[in-house]
């Protein structure tokens, strides 16, 4: 029902574009029927898988009755997604940028432009949502190796703060009380970005004691944190 309602939608908004506009001189009515008709396209897929956003997407674009009103709609649609608010939504942003702009079969603003969302999808393609996080290396307090990469049978929270940062602070103790309230199975890995060792001691013994005993918390100190200062 769902995916009838957006085609419907979808034939309505494409209509609201007449194939005869000239490419140069758009209808500025048109435009902003076309425009909120794409604003109210993006709220019904709002709540899609990625995978359901990228395709719906793609088959609108295709669907366009001139390559202008393609063209114009493939930027509303990366526009969107690339200032989305929802986790995630910027791989809609990388998609349609390798899917259209990057093929020739939809055309950017500018070159710079198209520069600038290539830069942007090759920068984060590999920090999405389902991807594998890089592995890192870190020293524990004792001075040993801690390594974290690979696949894991447990969730992980990476958790990264400085003893001296205000906002570190207050985050430490939300997270400190999320994991005792619930006893959540998860392997925590605490990095401290700081310089100070006592600080670093007092921190762990006093300020981010997780006495959940489902949680696993590991402390660390990045290698290049003290490779490089």
């Amino acid at each position: 029902m769902k995916r009838l309602a957006r085609i419907i939608l979808a034939l309505t908004l494409l209509l609201a574009f007449p194939a005869g506009i000239a490419a140069q001189q758009p209808d500025s009515t048109a435009l902003k029927a076309l425009d909120s008709r794409l604003e109210e396209y993006f709220k019904t897929l709002e709540p899609e898988r990625i995978e359901v956003k990228e395709s719906e997407c793609d088959i609108l674009i295709e669907s366009a009755v001139t390559q202008e009103v393609r063209d114009y709609i493939a930027r509303k649609v990366y526009d969107h997604y690339f200032n989305s608010p929802v986790m995630g939504d910027e791989a809609v942003a990388i998609h349609i940028t390798d899917n259209w702009f990057s093929t020739g079969k939809a055309e950017m603003r500018s070159e710079m432009e198209l520069l600038d969302a290539r830069i942007f999808a090759d920068f984060n393609r590999q920090s999405l949502l389902g991807m594998p996080a890089p592995s890192l290396e870190a020293l524990d307090p004792q001075g040993d190796t801690v390594f974290i990469g690979g696949p894991a049978k447990r969730y992980r929270v990476l958790f990264f703060y400085d003893t001296d940062c205000a906002k570190c602070k207050m985050e430490t103790i939300l997270l400190k009380s999320k994991l005792n309230s619930k006893d959540y199975p998860v392997d925590v890995y605490a990095f401290c970005t700081g310089e100070d060792p006592e600080e670093w001691m007092d921190w762990r013994v006093n300020r981010f004691n997780v006495k959940a005993k489902a949680t696993e918390v590991t402390y660390g100190i990045l290698r290049y944190i003290l490779t490089t200062r």
